[in-house]
Parts: structure tokens; sequence; C-alpha cells
């Protein structure tokens, strides 16, 4: 089983609910207030960590196409974790985005490949 899962769960109101595992440790980055907002023509859902430890941290969920889509989730400028291919799923009579990944990026590494 891949390392991370990302989930995003509806609230009322139009407001959503997100969180980031880490399967091995237990440990969670909680984003309970995520809002959905259009950019660049497209819906994404996007907010910040609230867990008090790890407040650099930000997600956001974008539909890929039908049924698919993608979270990420980064800190500030050091790790971005990507979801490609998150699911809806129904758990405990709820609907929710899933998915998994066992990939971590360091983003200044990235920029320095990219140069």
């Amino acid at each position: 089983m891949p390392r991370y899962q990302a989930t995003l769960t509806r609230n009322q109101a139009g407001r959503y609910c997100g969180t980031v595992t880490d399967q091995r440790t237990g440990n969670q980055i909680e984003f309970p207030d995520c809002s959905k907002e259009r950019r660049d023509g497209r819906w994404i859902v996007s907010g910040k960590s609230a867990t008090p430890c790890l407040p650099q941290w930000f997600l956001e969920m974008r539909k890929v196409e039908d049924g698919l889509f993608e979270i990420t989730a980064t800190e500030d400028r050091n790790f971005l974790i990507r979801f490609p291919e998150c699911e809806l799923d129904e758990t405990d009579e709820q609907r929710s985005i899933i998915g998994w990944t066992d990939d971590v990026q360091l983003i200044e590494a990235r920029k320095e490949r990219a140069a």
C-alpha cells in the first residue's frame, strides 16, 4: 500500500475538509476549511493547513477528467506531494475523493533540475 493518502470530503454549504495521512506513522495534516473557487477557467478546491506544527501546508484538488481528480499538497517551497489519480469513493455513507501515492518531491530540487 502506498505511504500517503489524501482525502477530501464535502461539508455543509459547499465547504470541504481534507486530510493527508502518512500511513506508516499515522501522522496527519488537516485542512478543515477548504473552499471551491474558479481559477484559470477551472474549478478547484483549496485550503490551508490547520495542523499547529505544520502551518505552511496547502492543499488543492482539481478535476482531471470524468471521475478522476488530482490532489496536491505543498509545504511552502520545500515539499510537493502529488496524488495524480484520485477517485470518488463512498465510505460511511459519505462521498469523498481519495488518492494514494509514495511520491514526495523536493520543490527546490525540481527547480534546480529545470534550470
